[in-house]
């Protein structure tokens, strides 16, 4: 059971305009692009690229759907 504010790992599985969509044990996640950095982000693909292993923090835990808001930059 993944909590909020947790460090976890999880593992990059698709990358589109708006975020990243990690896999974190039996959870599904998203890192909105605003959570990659302070700064604007023009190209996700400069943090992260599909099937990279990342560190990352839990904003939130949606137990039911089984779906994780998480953030790169506060790391």
């Amino acid at each position: 059971m993944v909590k909020k504010g947790e460090i976890v790992y999880g593992k990059v599985t698709n990358i589109l305009g708006y975020g990243a969509f990690v896999t974190v044990e039996d959870y599904d996640g998203l890192i909105h692009i605003s959570e990659f950095s302070d700064n604007f982000v023009r190209d996700i693909h400069e943090y992260v690229s599909v099937g990279q292993q990342v560190k990352l923090k839990v904003l939130e835990v949606d137990e039911g759907e089984k779906k994780l808001r998480l953030s790169y930059k506060k790391l």
